[in-house]
C-alpha cells in the first residue's frame, strides 16, 4: 500500500500535511507521535472513514482513495478502533460464525487472544479488555491484507498484551501488512519492522526503531531527552 501526499484540513486546522509512506506485506509498520500529530486521522483516511483534502492511496498500484469503506474491506483493508467494536448481544462464537460466512476466517486467533474459553459468552458481558481483544480478533481473524490497529494495547494487562503481540506477529508472518498506532513504546517498538513518526501532521522520521530512538529531532519533539 502506498500513501502519497495525503493532507487533511478540518476547517482551519491542518491535521495532515503531505504525508507519504509505504506499507509492505509481511511487516509491522509502527505509526507513532504525540496526541494531535495526525495518526488516527491517517488511519481514518486509509480505511475510508475520512475523506482526504489532497493526495492519493494505492493498493497494488491501483488507486483506492475514492472507494468507500465497504469496498476497501472487500479488498482486505480492515481497521480496529481505539474503543471496542462488537455486537453486544452476540456470543463470541457467533461473531466468528458471521466472519466465517464472509471470509476464510482464522479461528485460531481466538486461542491466541485468550477467548477460546469464552465462546458462549455474550460480547456485551465480557470485561472491556476482552471486548477490545474480540474486536481486534475479528480484524486479524479475517486474514486481512492491511490491518490498521489503533492503540490496540491500551487498557490491557501484561498477559493480554503478550497475547496481542503473539497474534500480531502471527498475522505478519502470514503475509499481512499491519499498521499499528500506539503510545506504549515498550509494546510497539519490539514489534515493528519500520517506524514512522508523525509530528504536527507531517512525517518527522521514517526508519527502524533504533534510528528513531537516536534521532535528535524525534527526541526533542516526542521522546524527550532524558
Amino acid at each position: 500500500m502506498s500513501v502519497r501526499g495525503v493532507s487533511k484540513a478540518f476547517g482551519a486546522v491542518q491535521a495532515l500535511d503531505g504525508v507519504s509512506l509505504d506499507a509492505r506485506p509481511g511487516e509491522v509498520l509502527a505509526l507513532v507521535g504525540a496526541n494531535g500529530s495526525g495518526k488516527s486521522t491517517l488511519l481514518g483516511i486509509v480505511s475510508g472513514f475520512i475523506e482526504p483534502t489532497a493526495g492519493e492511496i494505492q493498493l497494488d498500484g491501483v488507486r483506492i482513495d475514492r472507494l468507500g469503506v465497504r469496498e476497501r474491506v472487500r479488498r482486505g483493508i480492515l481497521r480496529a478502533f481505539q474503543h471496542a467494536v462488537t455486537f453486544p448481544g452476540l456470543t463470541v462464537e457467533e461473531h466468528f460464525q458471521i466472519l466465517a460466512d464472509v471470509t476464510d476466517a482464522d479461528e485460531d486467533v481466538l486461542g491466541q487472544l485468550g477467548l477460546s474459553d469464552r465462546m458462549a459468552s455474550v460480547a456485551g458481558s465480557l470485561p472491556l479488555a476482552l471486548q477490545r481483544l474480540l474486536g481486534i480478533g475479528l480484524v486479524l481473524g479475517a486474514r486481512p491484507r492491511v490491518a490498521l490497529l489503533d492503540e490496540p494495547a491500551a487498557g490491557l494487562a501484561a498477559e493480554e498484551i503478550e497475547r496481542l503481540r503473539s497474534a500480531i506477529r502471527r498475522a505478519r508472518d502470514g503475509g499481512a501488512c499491519l499498521i499499528v498506532v500506539d503510545h506504549d513504546m515498550d509494546f510497539v517498538l519490539p514489534l515493528s519492522d519500520r517506524v514512522v513518526v508523525l509530528h504536527a501532521g507531517t512525517v518527522l522520521f521514517h526508519g527502524d526503531a533504533a534510528g528513531m530512538q537516536a534521532d535528535e529531532r524525534v527526541r526533542s519533539a516526542y521522546l524527550g531527552t532524558a
